[in-house]
């Protein structure tokens, strides 16, 4: 019983886990394709974001449908929920700016700047924005 609870616990992280490795396929695309087509730097940073909130929404529904799936009626989210998985999402996207911009050396901050702040974000997104049965 015990690892059954351990794996309720762990699943919204595994789940994210195998989104974000998607969505690091997704920017190497993106980031091959704007060589390609000789993008400038803002579009590539925009490039980014897109795939990075196709990634995101994925979640979002597979989380929602997971939480409809278990439950015979459908409850609505608590606003304490949604508030912290639109700040989680928000500190990823800052994240993602700043390790484009560090990259390209438009907005160079210290090194892994946006790497950190996106773990923050990937934190936040998936503890503090689980919503409690």
């Amino acid at each position: 019983m015990a690892n059954l609870s351990l794996m309720k616990t762990f699943m919204p992280l595994i789940t994210l886990l195998g989104l974000i490795a998607v969505g690091a396929v997704l920017v190497f695309i993106g980031i091959v394709l704007s060589q390609y087509f000789e993008l400038s730097t803002t579009a590539n940073t925009a490039l980014a974001a897109v795939s990075l909130s196709v990634v995101w929404l994925c979640w979002w529904c597979l989380e929602n449908r997971a939480t409809q799936k278990n439950e015979s009626t459908i409850k609505r989210m608590p606003l304490k929920v949604l508030a912290w998985r639109i700040v989680g999402a928000s500190i990823i996207v800052f994240g993602v700016f700043l390790y484009f911009g560090n990259r390209v050396g438009t907005f160079q901050t210290f090194p892994f700047a946006g790497t950190v702040v996106m773990a923050g974000g990937v934190f936040v997104l998936v503890f503090l924005g689980r919503s409690e049965a």
